[in-house]
Formats: C-alpha cells, structure tokens, sequence
C-alpha cells in the first residue's frame, strides 16, 4: 500500500486540478504587475511639462500616457477584487482537499489516531489553514510583490541609478531586520496553535460532561481550568500580536528612511542639473513599491513557517506506523469465518506490561464463544485485536484460514456487527443511525425484527416521531440503555457473520439484560456471536468461554467444564451466584 505523504508535491498536484484558475491569477497578476507603472510615468510627465515646456502638457504623448493611467488606475481596483476572490477559491479548495484527507487518515487509522489528544488531532484541522493561506495568498502576493519591485527597481536605475541602489540597500536592512525577529513569531504562532487547541477540547469536554459536572459540584474547578485555558491562549495571541507587528512597524520606518533620502540626495542631484523635478517624484513613487516585497516576504516567512511546520505535523501523522498489509492481493470472499488466534500479544505504547500475551484459541464460525475475567484482564483488547482496531505487537488474528491483514479491511469490516461497552449514536434521526453503513435500506419487516430483538421498539413506541426521532449530539436526549438497545439493533439490520458486542447490556436492567443475552443464543446458531460480559447465568450455553486474567488465557471450555476445573472461572461463578 503506497504510504500516504503530506508535502509540496501533494500542493502541486492540488494546483494542477485547478490550472485553468492559476492561469488566470498569474494572468491578473501581470495585470497588476503593469498598471502601478502608469502613474509615476504621467506624473514625471507633466511635471517636466510645466516645469520646462508648458505649451506641451496636453500633447499628443502625455494625452496617450494620461488615458492610460487611467484605465490602469480604473481597472486595477477591479481586477485585483476579482483576483482576490480567484485566490480565496484556490485557498479554499486546497483547504477542503486537505481537510478531507486528513479526515479520512482519521477515520482509517483509528489505533494510532485514538492514541492522540483531542487538542493535537483538532490543531491538524486548523493548520490545514495555514497551508491554504500560504498558496492561495501569501505566495502569490509575494511573487507579485517581487515582480513589481523588479521592474520598479529598473525604472528607478533608468531614472538614477544611484538613489536606486540606495534605495534597495535601505530596503534590505529593513528585511534583516524584520527577519530577525520571525524565529520568536513562528514560536509564539505554535504556542497558539498548542493553546487553542487544549482550550477547545477542554471545552468540548465540558459540554459533553455538563450533567457529570452539576451531579460532583464540579462548577468551580471547571471554570478555574477554563479561565486558566483561555488567560493562556490570551497571552500567547498578545505575543503573537506583539512580533507579527514588528513588520509593518519596520517597514514604516524603512518607508520614511527613504522617502528621506531620495527627497534629500534627489535635491542634490536636481541642482546639479542631473534630475528634474518631475524624475524626483517618479522616484519617490517607485521608491514605495520597492520596499513592499521585502515586508512581504518578512511576513510570508512567518507563514511559509507556519504552513511548514503544518505540513510536518501532518507527515507525522500520516506517516505513523499503520497495520500491517499482505502484499498479496487483498480478498473479499469469506468462504469460513472461524477465527484462530495464534500466539497473540498486545502491549500497548507506555504500558509497563501486555494487555494480551501469548493467546492460542480457536473460535468456531457458528454459535455462541463468551469471554469473561475481571477488570483489567484483557477482554476488551482481545475483541479489538480482533476486530482489527489495533495491531497485535506479535501473533496473528486468523479468518477463515487466512490472516486478517489478508483481506480487504472495509469490505471484511462490513461482515462484523459491532456493539461496544459505550455504544455511540451520532445526531441525526433513529433511521439514520440505524441504516448508516448498509448497502441496501432494510425492509419494515427487518426494521421491526432488529427493533424487537433488542427491545427498542419499546423506545420509539415512546418517542414522538418514532423511527424519525431526532437524535442530539451523541444522543444525549436518551438514557444509556436506550443507546444500547439500539446499538444492537444497528448491529441486528447488519446481518452480520460475526457479531461482536463488548458488555452490551451495561447500562440495562438485569432482567433485560438477561433476557437479550439469552436471544443471542438463538441469533448464533447461523453466525459467529462473540460476547463480552458479567452476566454469567446468560453464557451458560456458550459452546466455548475464554477465561482471561492479566492478559493470560488461563482456561476455556463450556461452563459446566469451566466450573469443574477452573479455579478462576469458579471464583467468578461464585461471586456472580452470591451476589444474585
């Protein structure tokens, strides 16, 4: 699989899909480049005119130039409006590609993107920004700036060459000087980046946790962490403020500096016959345009470094490691869905010790396979490994006789039901999360038997609107249940090979509880059914039980095998009866 790479050729491939539109930015770029010429022509023209021949103000030659001015000072204003919105159409494409990349790199490497903060993965998505800001804008701004600057710098030499190198000499100090300080700029930029990206996942925090942080008095902290968060990202946006502004004020200077000395040095040379007055002012106005690339590049380094670090952030995460794939063509065909387990272990990245370690087992492709153990045994990263969200540090998950990096990752993902311990609902209506994912739309029939199985026709029975219900964000306007039961229902409408539900019924009532577990009895005599759970009397027909402590399997077999010669299976059979 060819590694996914974030870099300048990946920005230049974006610019080739929209060439037509580069073309005609650069095409209103030469525009703009022409036009500022114009003016310090027309000016040194009639000021010659007065100054030595009155009678020849309105002739035939400064008539040409003066209407030429002035279409380039008519239209100028125009076209660099429509190049503007040119520009922010390519800013905004490139950030939409970019986007949409890095937001398919996260839904496709969940291991490795589950394993960043909240705040990094959201300052990913903000300094896609800087790079869109950086081609669409600052770059070909630059490119003009220094066009025009050029060819000013020539008309100045025309005119004298040595106010024009004097000029440019003042205008290079001035770009020293305001590169100086961009290394402190880059470093406040990324403070600011670090800092409204910890404010905003704390605040996102906050929402979802509002009922959590009323029921534990928690107001009064919460509000000293976010006034904390929000001081910090104050003080950084100040000394982002404070040296972004050492250009303009730089280049103010410089701007003064040399309207100086052209006026003084222009003086001398007016008196000794060498300029006129009216070549004095054409120099004064090209003198403007020669300054403006050196601020703007000033500036532009500051986003040349943004974007630069923003585009090795991204290679970072893009290039991280990913699972494992065969170099054999990637099936889709699942002849068999048994799932041996050979020698797997996991240990996950700062773990002091394996969350699974050196598991054998085979899992049969019908019928019930239950996996019990206290907490922190390992359950829940076995059903991952599993399911392919993280990677085995050694061992195979095997399918079907194959292994599970053999087969196309989406299309085997398709013949998996998935219920986890917290399910997840997204807004939208019931429907809609129900049928998210499925090749077909169900029928009625099987809406209401996936409904009934798990109960949750009972919950639209009660929700006005029924089916088309409208979900909050992460359904919060239902109870933990509710979002269970229609998890399973999700699951249920897959028709899945495999199902996979990890402590489905945690938030349910005993009762239910026992009485959905007990129907997956039912449901796995025509599919693989592997079930996380507490509720032992439910797994009492199991045809196998994984028994795991410490990420060991130390035991496995049926119930009735398991209560005979297990001794962990016992105790926890014990403490399930005793505490009935």
């Amino acid at each position: 699989m060819k590694k996914p790479h974030i870099g300048w050729d990946w920005v230049v491939r974006q610019l080739r899909m929209r060439l037509r539109l580069v073309i005609v930015i650069f095409a209103f770029m030469i525009f703009n480049l022409l036009a500022p010429l114009a003016l310090p022509l027309f000016t040194q023209r009639i000021i010659d005119s007065i100054t030595k021949t009155p009678e020849s103000v309105f002739g035939t030659e400064t008539v040409a130039i003066g209407i030429l001015s002035l279409i380039a000072v008519a239209a100028a204003p125009a076209v660099t409006l429509a190049n503007t919105k040119n520009i922010a159409q390519l800013s905004a494409f490139i950030e939409n590609r970019l986007q949409a990349t890095i937001f398919v790199k996260l839904l496709t490497s969940i291991e490795h993107a589950s394993q960043k903060p909240t705040a990094e993965l959201l300052n990913l998505f903000a300094k896609s920004k800087s790079i869109s800001s950086f081609i669409g804008g600052a770059a070909p701004s630059l490119l003009l700036n220094i066009l025009i600057s050029a060819i000013c710098f020539l008309v100045m030499i025309y005119y004298d060459a040595i106010i024009a190198f004097l000029s440019l000499s003042i205008a290079v100090i001035g770009s020293f000087l305001t590169f100086s300080v961009q290394e402190k700029v880059v470093a406040a930029v990324n403070q600011n980046y670090q800092r409204q990206g910890h404010r905003q996942a704390f605040l996102m925090e906050v929402i979802r946790g509002l009922v959590a942080i009323r029921n534990q008095t928690l107001q009064v902290p919460a509000f000293r962490k976010w006034k904390k968060l929000v001081a910090g990202n104050s003080e950084s946006a100040v000394e982002l403020m404070y040296y972004g502004g050492h250009a303009p004020t730089i280049t103010s200077f410089i701007s003064g500096l040399t309207t100086l000395v052209i006026v003084t040095f222009g003086a001398y040379r007016i008196t000794e016959g060498l300029l006129s007055l009216g070549d004095l002012l054409a120099l004064s106005i090209l003198a403007t345009n020669l300054s403006v690339p050196f601020a703007a590049a000033a500036s532009l380094n500051r986003q040349y470094q943004e974007a630069k670090v923003a585009i090795q952030d991204l290679n970072e995460f893009f290039g991280d490691r990913k699972q494992k794939q065969s170099t054999v063509p990637l099936m889709k065909a699942l002849p068999d869905v048994g799932i041996a387990l050979n020698d797997l272990s996991l240990q996950y990245s700062g773990a002091e010790r394996k969350s699974l370690d050196s598991i054998t087992a085979s899992l049969p492709s019908s019928g019930l396979v239950a996996i019990v153990g206290k907490n922190g045994a390992g359950k829940s990263s076995l059903v991952r490994a599993i399911t392919g969200l993280v990677t085995p540090t050694c061992g195979t998950v095997m399918i079907g006789g194959r292994p599970r990096t053999h087969y196309d990752d989406q299309w085997l993902r398709r013949r998996f039901g998935i219920v986890e311990q917290d399910s997840m609902l997204f807004s939208g209506t019931i429907l809609e999360n129900l049928i998210a994912g499925l090749s077909e739309h169900p029928t009625e029939q099987e809406l209401h038997s996936a409904l009934h199985f798990s109960g949750a026709d009972k919950i639209l029975a009660k929700l006005p609107g029924g089916l088309h219900a409208t979900l909050d964000l992460d359904a919060r306007n239902l109870s933990g249940g509710e979002r269970q039961r229609l998890a399973i229902s999700r699951a249920h409408l897959r028709s899945p090979s495999v199902a996979v539900l990890d402590e489905p019924t945690s938030s349910l009532d005993a009762e239910s509880a026992l009485n959905l577990e007990r129907g997956l009895t039912t449901w796995a005599k025509d599919r693989l059914v592997i079930l996380v759970t507490h509720h032992l009397h439910a797994i009492k027909s199991a045809e196998r039980i994984l028994v795991l402590e410490n990420g060991l399997l130390v035991s496995e077999g049926t119930h009735f095998d398991l209560v005979e010669h297990s001794i962990q299976y016992q105790e926890m059979w014990n403490d399930y009866t005793r505490a009935e």
